[in-house]
């Protein structure tokens, strides 16, 4: 068997070649390429004098075929090139999941630069080679996120704790305050300096459609001895106090929500009801990435619950006070 130098083989070559094999045309196999042409024609020729094979026949008027030889050889070439994408792929993928990630979510009604944020920027300057990712998703989302390893670390509001009441799961209430109610400048309870919430008996109630918040409503308003009128529900939590057009209609929030924030409104701490966030994660989890994030993230909750403050601001963001 004749010996043959295939050191020098490039993808390009085998590549240049394989265009011209697909569109029978030097011209269009160089525009396929980005080639000139002749930079193209002497590629092939250089190939074909380093393997001492005919690969192509130049016919009239441009055309090209491939000789009996080229097309034995291009069958290969093809399996070749696919097989090298397809390990090329695989290689990609192997580096992405061997770069540490962190994915944490919270649903999008939480009021994350109160909480969230400081936490994430202090973990970063920690450790700068992890790639940590925020995503906002509902808390069903969140929880199957969890189960399928796509989620590490869930941050929501506590009212729906029953759902992550699961042997597969591990939670904990990381931050407290109180239910708050928000209202209109113009709203007569605005002027008083305390409210409860039998106050809220005559008010009308602007509220989610999300039917586990409204029926933890219904429990503050039923335990104190009334139901409460609900005036209008909004699509979804971050409607709330924009929905709230008249001066007797109220909405129920917290601290650490983004309906807290509108300047438009004034808020009062509903004394004796219990709110917060919590955080959640899989049970008996051993990534090290993970765990380090949630002790970060207790020694900054903890300092807000027991000082009314956190330690690390982000520029433009004030310090969030407990109840």
């Amino acid at each position: 068997m004749k010996y043959m130098d295939i050191g020098g083989i490039t993808l390009q070559q085998i590549q240049i070649c394989l265009s011209v094999a697909d569109n029978k045309s030097f011209t269009k196999a160089a525009a396929e390429m980005h080639l000139s042409q002749p930079t193209l024609s002497k590629k092939i020729a250089d190939l074909e004098i380093q393997l001492g094979i005919i690969l192509f026949i130049r016919g009239k008027n441009s055309s090209v075929k491939v000789t009996p030889a080229g097309k034995e050889l291009f069958k290969e070439w093809k399996k070749m090139l696919s097989g090298f994408q397809d390990v090329l792929l695989k290689a990609t993928e192997i580096q992405a999941c061997n770069n540490p990630r962190l994915v944490v979510t919270t649903t999008p009604s939480a009021q994350t630069q109160a909480f969230l944020l400081p936490v994430v920027h202090k973990f970063q300057e920690r450790n700068p080679s992890i790639d940590v990712r925020i995503e906002n998703e509902s808390i069903s989302e969140q929880l199957k996120g969890l189960l399928d390893n796509e989620i590490d670390v869930v941050l929501v509001n506590s009212y729906r704790q029953d759902l992550f009441d699961r042997e597969d799961i591990s939670w904990e209430m990381v931050l407290h305050c109180c239910w708050s109610v928000g209202m209109l400048k113009s709203n007569p309870l605005a002027g008083r300096t305390n409210i409860c919430i039998e106050d809220l008996r005559m008010q009308g109630f602007v509220l989610p459609n999300d039917r586990f918040f409204g029926e933890m409503v219904n429990g503050l308003c039923n335990a104190h001895g009334f139901t409460p009128r609900i005036s209008y529900y909004t699509k979804y939590f971050s409607g709330m106090s924009l929905s709230v057009r008249k001066s007797n209609e109220i909405f129920i929030t917290d601290r650490y929500m983004q309906e807290y924030y509108n300047q438009d409104c004034v808020y009062y701490d509903l004394p004796e009801t219990e709110s917060g966030i919590l955080m959640a994660g899989r049970a008996g989890e051993t990534n090290e990435v993970v765990l380090e994030f949630k002790r970060l993230a207790r020694e900054y909750f903890k300092r807000i619950d027991d000082t009314g403050r956190g330690d690390w601001k982000i520029a433009g963001i004030g310090t969030i006070g407990a109840c």
